[in-house]
């Protein structure tokens, strides 16, 4: 066993943690989490454990659990900054040559977050912040290469999730999978294949499908 390995698991919490704090900029400088008018329907649907007729329940679910029932509002918010930061980490890994991707996700969350709206919609109590963890689950199951069984699971558990929080989540993940398709069509009769992974787009479309089942 590597006597580095623990230390380096150590390093990576670490600067995915300093990467979620850049994520949640703009609520630190606000002093509390921001909110919208969605955000008390969400809240309440994860306390009365009753479904909005417009909105799944899961986003609710999530508040009440990552709250600790309702304790606070920042363990919400770090939760999400975190799952974000995780998946982007995963993107760095698997697309860049750096040795260092902790590092390199820590430094261009940070720029992100201080030069563009990224921390404002992170700081907000609302789904939104997980259309893009969607897309990114769905970009590493179908390209990146060498993926670890764990990693694979952490995508799936990850991208069921975030679908599941917002209705239109499903609607994007299908039609960004047949996208997919239909350019990986065009370019094979070409004769320039596209290096999908069909195995996971095909879960791709039944993690979309299925996340119907549980609004």
């Amino acid at each position: 066993m590597n006597p580095l390995l623990p230390e380096s698991r150590m390093k990576t919490f670490l600067f995915l943690f300093l990467s979620a704090l850049c994520l949640c900029g703009a609520a630190l400088y606000n002093g509390y989490p921001l909110v919208y008018a969605d955000t008390s329907t969400y809240i309440e649907s994860g306390f009365t454990l009753e479904a909005p007729f417009d909105r799944p329940i899961f986003y609710g679910l999530f508040i009440r659990v990552f709250s600790l029932n309702g304790i606070s509002l920042w363990t919400v918010l770090l939760a999400q900054a975190l799952i974000f930061a995780s998946v982007f980490f995963l993107c760095i890994k698997s697309f860049t040559r750096t040795k260092m991707p902790a590092q390199m996700t820590f430094v261009l969350l940070l720029i992100l977050s201080l030069f563009t709206g990224l921390s404002w919609v992170s700081s907000h109590l609302l789904p939104d912040m997980f259309t893009p963890v969607c897309l990114m689950c769905m970009i590493l199951l179908v390209f990146a290469p060498g993926l670890q069984k764990g990693w694979i699971i952490f995508l799936y558990i990850a991208l069921l999730f975030c679908t599941a929080c917002h209705i239109s989540h499903v609607v994007i993940n299908i039609l960004f999978a047949a996208a997919l398709l239909i350019v990986a069509f065009f370019r094979k009769r070409r004769g320039r294949a596209l290096p999908l992974k069909y195995i996971h787009l095909a879960g791709v479309f039944i993690i979309s499908f299925g996340a119907v089942l549980t609004m």
